[in-house]
């Protein structure tokens, strides 16, 4: 097994897996709407109680039942190799100070709901933006239907023997007539907190911010 380092992160070792570990919770959960962040202790405090079980149980199945990253492997050509929910996706890999920013190498195809992806809170809740090369309706029933491709991105925070991934869990609290519903998501990435100007009027979105530990 290599154990070379990298010059730009000398923690960072090649061909070396890092395994999911356990997860380190990032402050309280918060609360948005479209007037910003809700700074009301008792208000954020009564929808953390309400939520807080959904949103942890969220983080805990990337732990236990494996639906997100279990292993990254780094290489010495710039690249990385994780295992996601079971498929294995290549990463080229660039440092920007402290962080590692990991960008798909190859171009993710998959689908949205409510809208395009570029227009709805999953692209814009998430600091480090995917870069998007194509999106476009794919079928209006039962609900519309968008198609995208695009190059997705995480970043990663070399810690000593231990990489970090920042997560973000939340839940959206959808009022428009035609979508209404309870949605939750996972999306590695760090919070955008100007994110709060594309939640539509009436809906609420709580984010539980985490990191998940990985460890060689």
């Amino acid at each position: 097994m290599a154990c070379k380092k990298s010059d730009k992160m000398d923690s960072i070792l090649f061909e070396t897996p890092y395994s999911i570990n356990r997860s380190l919770e990032m402050g309280k959960i918060r609360v948005f709407t479209q007037a910003g962040e809700l700074k009301n202790g008792n208000l954020v405090a009564q929808y953390a109680a309400a939520e807080s079980d959904n949103l942890n149980g969220y983080v805990d199945q990337i732990l236990q039942l494996h639906t997100g990253i279990d292993t990254i492997t780094f290489g010495s050509a710039g690249e990385a190799s994780a295992i996601e929910n079971y498929s294995r996706i290549t990463y080229t890999v660039s440092s920007n100070g402290s962080q590692l920013e990991l960008s798909t190498k190859d171009d993710v195809n998959r689908y949205c709901y409510f809208d395009v992806y570029s227009k709805t809170i999953l692209y814009s809740i998430v600091r480090l933006k995917p870069l998007f090369f194509e999106e476009s309706l794919f079928s209006s029933i039962p609900q519309y239907t968008f198609k995208y491709r695009s190059q997705e991105k995480l970043i990663a925070i070399p810690k000593g023997t231990e990489l970090h991934l920042p997560l973000l869990t939340f839940a959206w609290f959808n009022r428009l007539p035609t979508t209404a519903g309870n949605y939750f998501y996972n999306k590695y990435n760090e919070l955008d907190p100007s994110f709060y100007k594309s939640i539509p009027k009436g809906d609420t979105v709580i984010v539980k911010e985490t990191m998940i530990v990985y460890s060689r």
